[in-house]
Formats: structure tokens, sequence, C-alpha cells
């Protein structure tokens, strides 16, 4: 598939230029928070830009043949005839339950970024995909420089709202609407330049994790711990890794408790709120139609509570996670589908560090609605899409190997 360098750079400055959307997306909420007030939902005319950069993005991607092809391929179509079909059944479910047009519609935000995992094929495929990965992250350097002197400033000086650092202010929120999806931005940073084949990608990888390890979000911390822990089992010798497997069972807890940690989550946490959240949500299952196939597509959604309050209709909640969200809007069927999904691509990518990428996926959607929360859901995308697409046979790419502790590189040609 042909490639010229005109369209290698596009590529990568419109990724680039979508995450640097978050920057200002949220910018009132953002001086809300710092002057001590919980953020107002209410104004959301700044972030119509990053619906507008998507837009521009997919825009773009139609235009480009090889897209299209991906698109065009028996599996590929098929599979998104078969989430359309349901995705229409689901909203027909709820639309019968009274609910207004716009609550299934915001059920299906997940699928929102869902053009950029077939972006991230598109790339993987091509000849110089390689280039434009490492031209992107080179690029998303600069976001995380920014990010991290703001959220220094934040750490330092501003009020806690969300809870005290260690560096003796507030917990930073960087230019995002509060420490957890600032925190989750970061991490999939990290992920992204574990991933990158640049020389420096090492340091950038430690940068970004400590950034997002000051956010004191206990799943930006376990995210961090899972990409080093990673990291550093790759350079294991066959018999350090058994021994690392045998361990890890006893590693997760104490993962669980340093995130918990007053030092590093900036704020007391007794017991696991929730679960506890979990508990009362499955209190809204009526029946076992409930459980199949959902009691409400979109309840879940934080667009919901945005635009009308929250408890405005029966059955509606936060959805603290992920597979919750699943679970409610598109019942055991979603989430048994969606981890099928997980464990197809796993099984079908020939990339050689495709743990790493799908044990973060998993992991993200436990105490996250990780579809839901930008940036972080973008570079999961394209990243998914880079991974899964990772040419099998004779790579287009060369053969990543040890170069220092825990990173990898390519070889050049």
């Amino acid at each position: 598939m042909a490639m010229n360098a005109g369209a290698d750079t596009t590529l990568s400055r419109l990724l680039f230029a979508l995450v640097l959307t978050s920057i200002i997306a949220t910018l009132p909420q953002v001086l809300s928070v710092w002057d001590g007030a919980k953020l107002d939902e209410s104004d959301r005319g700044l972030r119509l830009m990053r619906e507008g950069m998507l837009g521009v993005t997919i825009v773009w991607l139609a235009f480009q043949s090889d897209y299209r092809a991906i698109l065009w391929r028996p599996a590929v179509a098929g599979s998104l005839s078969v989430l359309m079909v349901y995705a229409a059944f689901e909203t027909l479910h709820a639309l019968a339950r009274d609910l207004p047009l716009v609550v299934p519609l915001s059920g299906m935000r997940v699928f929102q970024y869902l053009p950029l995992l077939f972006a991230g094929m598109m790339c993987a495929q091509r000849p110089r995909g390689d280039q434009t990965f490492d031209r992107f992250s080179g690029y998303l350097r600069v976001f995380v420089v920014l990010q991290g002197l703001v959220a220094l400033n934040q750490a330092f000086n501003s009020p806690p709202v969300y809870g005290v650092s260690f560096l003796g202010g507030g917990r930073p929120w960087g230019t995002f609407t509060g420490p957890n999806p600032f925190g989750a931005a970061l991490a999939a940073c990290a992920l992204v330049f574990a991933f990158s084949g640049r020389r420096d990608r090492g340091w950038w990888v430690l940068l970004s994790a400590a950034v997002a390890v000051l956010s004191g979000s206990r799943t930006a911390v376990i995210g961090v711990l899972l990409i080093g822990a990673y990291l550093g089992y790759r350079q294991l010798p066959p018999l350090g890794r058994w021994g690392a497997l045998l361990a890890g069972p006893f590693l997760l807890p104490a993962a669980l408790w340093l995130a918990s940690s007053d030092v590093v989550s900036g704020r007391s946490i007794e017991g696991e709120g929730r679960l506890e959240g979990w508990q009362q949500h499955l209190d809204n299952l009526q029946s076992g139609w409930d459980l199949a196939f959902g009691w409400g597509l979109g309840l879940g959604s934080n667009t919901v509570t945005v635009l009308y309050g929250k408890d405005a209709f029966p059955g509606q909640f936060i959805a603290d996670g992920l597979y919750m969200f699943l679970l409610s809007g598109y019942g055991l069927v979603g989430v048994l589908a969606y981890l099928g999904l997980v464990a197809y691509c796993w099984a079908r990518s020939r990339h050689p560090d495709r743990m790493l990428l799908f044990s973060y996926v998993l992991l993200a959607g436990v105490a996250f609605n990780a579809w839901e929360v930008f940036p972080q859901n973008a570079l999961l995308m394209f990243l998914w899409g880079w991974v899964l697409g990772y040419p099998s046979g004779e790579p287009a790419h060369p053969v990543p190997v040890r170069n220092g502790p825990g990173i990898l590189r390519r070889v050049p040609d």
C-alpha cells in the first residue's frame, strides 16, 4: 500500500492536533477548579472543538484508499454490521422504556473514536507506518511537557479541591476536569511511548509515568505499574519470567495498596467505594432480560448526567467502570462480546508486545469508563489498531530488540 511523505506527515499531525484540543476543550472547568470550586459542566461550548477536530480527521481518513479498503474487509465489515444492528436494537429497547433519544445516543459515545482504531491498522500496514507512529510520539512530547509544567504548578500552589498533593498543594488535574482523566491521559501517553521506536522513548515513558502518578489517580498509578512491570518482565531470562508470573498474584494487592495510600492518592480511602457502588447499581436488574440486554442504553453515561442531572430517569447512575456501563446499556451480551473482541484481537495480533496493550485495556475498564474519557480513548483506540494491524510473516517494521533496562527499540533498516 503506497504512502507518500505528505500523507505520512498529515496523519501524525492530525492525531496530535486531536490530542492537543484537550488543552482548551475544558478550559472553563479547569479555571473553575483553580478558583477552588467544583467544575460547572453546563458550559460545553469549547468541547465542540474536539468533536470538530475528530470530524476533520475522519474526513481526511475517508479520502485514503487503504483506509477504505480496511473497512471493506469481510471481517471488519461484518463486525461493524453486527455492532450497528445490536446498537440499533438497544436503542429501540431504550426508547421502548420511554427514554429520550439523546440517552441511547449518549450510550453509543464509547464508539465515537472507533475510526481511529482503523487508522492505527492503516498506519501499521503502510511502508512508512513506523515513521508515522514515531513522529506522532515525538509530537506527543510537547503535550506531556505542557501537562507536567501545569501539574507541578498545581501540585505546589492549587487549592486542595480533590485532595492534597505530597508537594503541598492540591492534587493536580492539568488541563482536565479532574485528576482521574488527567492521570489516565498521561498513563496512556506512557503506553504510546512504550510502543514507540524512538531512541529517547525510555525517558519519556518515565516522565509520562511520573506525571501520571502525580495525579494521585489509582487507575493511573496501577496502569503505570503495569507498564513498568511489563517492560521489566521483557528483560528477564526465561527462568526469571516464570518467577515473576508466580509472584504476580502477591504483587497485585501490593500495587493496589500503594495506589490507595495517602501519600500517593492524596486522600484517605477507606474500603472500596466502587464495589459498594456496583452492588447498588445491580439493584436496577429487575429481570433476566435486564441482565441479558441491560436496563437502558446510556443510563450510565456521564453525558446524560450532565444534560439531565442525577436521578432524572429510573435506573440512572454514574458508571465507575466500563464493564458496569456495558452491563447497564448492552447487557451481559455486550460485556461478553467486548471481552471476546479483546481476546480475538489479542490472538490475531502479531505484535510481540500485544500482551502489554490488551492487559492495559482490560485493566483500564475496571475502574474507569475508558472509552468515554478523552484523550485516553483516542490514544488507546489508535494504539489498538496499530497493534492489531502489525504485519505478520515478513514484517513491515524491524524486529524490536533490547536497548537498555526495560526498553525496546527497533533495529534500523
